[in-house]
């Protein structure tokens, strides 16, 4: 059973999860506050009960002389400015691609 605000992306072939907007805002307030960057992530559409790939994307990279903190504060501000371009409770749904480190 799928949680209302995150889904399985397994049956698009896909091993994770996709959230809600105001659930990804979430995971990226908790990843700058756990010092974790977050690399990108994916733009996923919920049509009938059915996910689907959006094709769009965001990606974030490390600068040359950037340190570890900045750059995991400069990776949530480009994720919340990008995740904030989609309109609030739509059936938009976005997965994460983080620094495990």
């Amino acid at each position: 059973m799928q949680k209302e605000d995150r889904y399985s992306l397994e049956e698009i072939g896909v091993n994770g999860f996709a959230y809600s907007k105001q659930k990804a805002l979430e995971i990226a307030e908790n990843c700058r506050n756990s010092n974790k960057a977050i690399l990108g992530g994916d733009v996923y559409l919920l049509k009938k009960g059915h996910i689907e790939s959006t094709s769009a994307s965001w990606y974030c990279d490390r600068n040359d002389n950037e340190t570890p903190a900045d750059y995991v504060t400069r990776s949530y501000n480009v994720t919340i400015d990008y995740l904030n371009q989609y309109p609030d409770n739509t059936e938009f749904l976005f997965s994460f691609v983080t620094d495990e480190r």
